[in-house]
């Protein structure tokens, strides 16, 4: 059940030989599951292979029917032991569109391990959205293996080590429970196994992330504004939380202008493409003028003007170094207008018979959103940003009227563009340079050892741009090259962050001194509030700001913590 070519090859390749050794094989996994089911309940076996499992539930008396996406796989499974046709499918997680719900129980064996981190969560989902109320679900899952490196088998299969806490996790935040863990060690391959069983609950309320997952996959979308939506709150949710405010009847309210800066973000690249051509890529089933979004025109206009001059990056740094000119200024205003309106229609919209309709408003310049949806949008970020990216690309190469050389891939490589082209340190590095130049040292903000020359001094991500993609002046600190190096995506210890407070400080009021438009607008993200000058309040606001993005990103996303 995997995506990776390489993976999928292996298994139409080694088919019959597969088949011979899983025939092999016990079912104790299955064990378990026997004294939960009655007689004909319906099961559904994840990534069958070549049929053991579905055969034996069957001979159990339950209704079982099985998916996976080798068809040679599928071959062996009814040539060894004669499956009837209609109970075997080619599919894979996470669509999984041949069968039909709900299932009792749900095996997935030796499966999950084989999905990128990117697709993990929604196909966890698809599983959790198959099962039944007090439904079953058992998987079994890897974390160790001598024969894997880099998420790599020495054959070639991707194969991803993950603690079961880590599946733990994601399925409980869906609801589930988990009821058993067996631990299983096997010396032949130095590999270490995890059967887990889950069951869900008999209400059927949906929990915050499934109602989340729930619009992404099941709410009818007739243009990509859902998705917009999503992400910018999921963005705010995780990087701007002093930006917005609670209220007493237990909402979050979040300015309006601040979900639609991200959608210029976003959408940028999406319309500087074959701008105005047959090239352009619709993002809309409304095609008359290919006017499929209502800002296309204004967005489009404002995009054409900067995308000579440096693209959203130039844009993005002249508007917070105050340095748009007025007509620059009005064609923003334009632009957040036209989008403002936009932003009406998905918060109308959004929701279904499952979630509820009622899941944001707007009233006056504000976006409320429930204080639950919030908090876990906040703790899950990064993973329903990834299910947002790769369900918005499917949907858009799927239009109707979408122009014939647009694919998913390619979409998905716009989307993420503003991830990877926009790593830029040269404002900060030209402040950095200037001091050098005129103090004729500088310190290492980690290590306190002196910079002295240009090509000795590096601009450090202070929260690693893999983690949090941010250029903001305040994550912008100067580093020695070799100090740098050994640091790279690790976040910095708790204990040197404080211990490296007054560098800290001092290449902070360096970049205020220098780029204070710039760099006030940058800290107001960070601490929610205006900073009209840097005095010793301010940077201990801004200082506590710092330490504790440090510490919810380390947390959030297990990242490895580092200290010369």
């Amino acid at each position: 059940m995997t995506d990776d070519s390489r993976t999928e090859q292996h298994y139409r390749d080694n088919a019959a030989e597969l088949g011979d050794i899983y025939g092999t094989v016990g079912v104790t996994h299955l064990h378990h599951l026997v004294t939960l089911l009655r007689p004909g309940d319906k099961v559904l076996d994840i990534g069958c292979g070549t049929g053991r499992d579905v055969k034996w539930l069957r001979d159990q008396g339950f209704n079982a029917e099985g998916v996976d996406p080798s068809e040679e796989m599928i071959a062996e499974a009814r040539r060894g032991y004669s499956i009837p046709d209609g109970l075997l499918h080619r599919d894979h997680l996470p669509g999984l569109e041949s069968v039909n719900g709900p299932f009792a129980a749900i095996t997935c064996i030796h499966v999950l391990h084989h999905l990128e981190d990117t697709v993990l969560l929604d196909a966890l989902y698809r599983l959790r959205a198959l099962l039944t109320a007090g439904g079953f679900l058992v998987i079994k899952v890897p974390s160790q293996h001598a024969s894997v490196s880099d998420r790599i088998h020495a054959d070639g299969r991707r194969y991803i080590l993950r603690d079961p806490g880590e599946y733990r996790f994601f399925l409980e935040r869906l609801g589930l429970r988990m009821t058993a863990q067996i631990d299983e060690h096997h010396e032949e391959t130095r590999s270490v196994w995890h059967t887990q069983v889950y069951t869900t609950p008999l209400s059927a309320g949906l929990n915050p992330l499934e109602t989340i997952e729930s619009i992404l996959w099941d709410d009818r979308k007739v243009n990509t504004y859902k998705f917009a939506l999503l992400r910018a709150v999921t963005d705010l949710a995780v990087h701007t939380t002093r930006t917005v405010r609670w209220t007493t009847d237990g909402r979050v309210a979040v300015p309006i202008d601040l979900v639609a800066e991200r959608w210029i973000e976003y959408y940028w690249p999406l319309v500087a493409v074959g701008a105005g051509t047959d090239d352009e890529i619709l993002l809309g089933q409304r095609v008359s003028g290919k006017q499929d979004m209502a800002f296309r025109r204004s967005l489009t206009s404002l995009t054409q003007r900067w995308e000579q001059a440096g693209g959203y990056a130039a844009f993005r740094a002249a508007l917070d170094r105050g340095s748009l000119s007025s007509e620059q200024r009005q064609e923003r205003k334009d632009v957040l207008s036209d989008i403002r309106s936009g932003i009406r229609q998905p918060v109308q919209y959004a929701g279904n018979s499952r979630t509820g309709k009622e899941l944001f408003e707007i009233i006056g310049r504000e976006l409320y959103i429930g204080g639950n949806l919030w908090t876990e949008l906040a703790l899950m970020g990064r993973w329903i940003e990834d299910s947002i990216l790769i369900r918005w690309a499917e949907f858009v190469a799927r239009l109707k009227h979408q122009t014939s050389h647009v694919t998913s891939d390619i979409v998905l490589a716009l989307l993420l563009r503003p991830r990877r082209d926009d790593h830029d340190t040269s404002i900060a590095r030209g402040v950095y340079g200037a001091s050098l130049e005129a103090e004729g040292s500088l310190e290492c903000v980690w290590s306190g050892k002196e910079i002295r020359t240009m090509p000795r001094l590096e601009v450090d991500h202070a929260i690693p741009w893999a983690l949090w993609y941010s250029n903001d002046l305040w994550n912008l600190l100067p580093a020695d090259r070799t100090v740098n190096n050994t640091k790279r995506d690790k976040l910095p210890s708790r204990t040197l962050v404080e211990a490296s407070r007054s560098r800290i400080l001092r290449n902070w009021e360096v970049l205020w001194t220098a780029e204070p438009l710039m760099f006030g607008v940058h800290a107001a993200r960070l601490i929610g509030q205006p900073l009209h000058d840097f005095g010793r309040a301010e940077q201990q606001t801004l200082f506590d700001m710092f330490k504790n993005s440090i510490e919810f990103t380390a947390s959030n996303r297990a990242a490895e913590r580092w200290a010369p």
